[in-house]
């Protein structure tokens, strides 16, 4: 971080938290949630000013994410880390299950409780996609996307340039047809490793299908103004000059990461160039670069 220049950074799981979905028994979920949890506030403690610790929360079954969820709060875990994908019993026909054992995505009304509890603590709910392209399929859309490479003739793998924006869309999507916004308004989530450029379209068509399909009667049909009311924390990467283009809707909204460990981490002072070419204000710049994360995480 020295190095990097980065004064205080927000830690998620790595290929932890990649894998967590596929587990399909819950108490083992349980078990790998607590010990994860208990292992990254320790490490954590070594400088608890510049080290956020995420928890992770068995979502393989409700009751214990609100356990969980509770006992992390109480500890001082400012947020969660969750994956946008599928949990419950392996993904395979629908026939050979009942309504009760399919899987479950994140805006299955089993959720609600856990949102409210969300609501409640202050707790943020940090959505972290993946590539996850040796995952099982449910788990990301990354598997779906190399399963069809061949056939797209790229030549190389595409799942890692896809799938993180391809999650975080389809959870922003669910979240705004099942009015998920409008029922939590006091929810604080953030979407993280996706980049934000994908945001605004993403809303503007849930708009059009939201207005086409009449048949949805109590979820708002302009998701847009919902969104903003009370936005969610979006990250983005250095590169993107939509973000330094686009400051009246990305302003109070964004916050740059470094996607450190990754191959493609980056410093701050390459963001800021970026941020620099497109004139952006010394405000909106100390917004993007800290200020929008120090405040969404409660930070000093």
């Amino acid at each position: 971080m020295d190095a990097l220049g980065i004064d205080q950074a927000v830690l998620f799981p790595t290929l932890f938290g990649e894998y967590f979905p596929a587990i399909e028994n819950p108490d083992v979920a349980h078990a790998l949630a607590r010990a994860y949890n208990d292992w990254i506030w320790d490490f954590t403690r070594k400088a608890p000013k510049r080290l956020i610790p995420t928890a992770v929360l068995p979502l393989q079954d409700v009751n214990f994410s609100l356990r969980e969820l509770r006992r992390a709060a109480k500890r001082g875990f400012r947020a969660c880390s969750l994956r946008p994908a599928f949990y419950g019993r392996k993904f395979g026909s629908y026939a050979q299950y009942d309504g009760a054992s399919r899987p479950r995505f994140l805006n299955h009304p089993d959720y609600d409780p856990l949102w409210a509890e969300f609501a409640r603590l202050g707790v943020t709910a940090c959505m972290h996609p993946s590539s996850g392209s040796t995952n099982a399929e449910w788990t990301s859309t990354g598997p779906y996307l190399e399963r069809v490479a061949t056939p797209l003739r790229t030549g190389h793998s595409v799942a890692e340039s896809i799938a993180p924006t391809m999650d975080n869309a389809i959870l922003l999507t669910a979240f705004c047809f099942y009015g998920h916004m409008e029922r939590f308004p006091d929810l604080r989530f953030a979407m993280h490793h996706s980049g934000a450029s994908w945001v605004t379209v993403t809303l503007e068509k849930s708009e059009t299908y939201l207005w086409l399909l009449s048949s949805f009667k109590d979820v708002s049909l302009e998701p847009e103004h919902v969104f903003f009311r009370r936005p969610p924390l979006v990250t983005f990467n250095t590169w993107e000059s939509s973000v330094a283009r686009l400051p009246d809707t990305f302003g109070d909204i964004a916050a740059w990461g470094s996607r450190y460990p990754h191959h493609d981490a980056s410093a701050p002072e390459e963001a800021i160039a970026n941020l620099r070419k497109w004139k952006v204000s010394d405000e909106v710049v100390a917004n993007y670069m800290g200020g929008n994360a120090a405040r969404y995480f409660g930070l000093a």
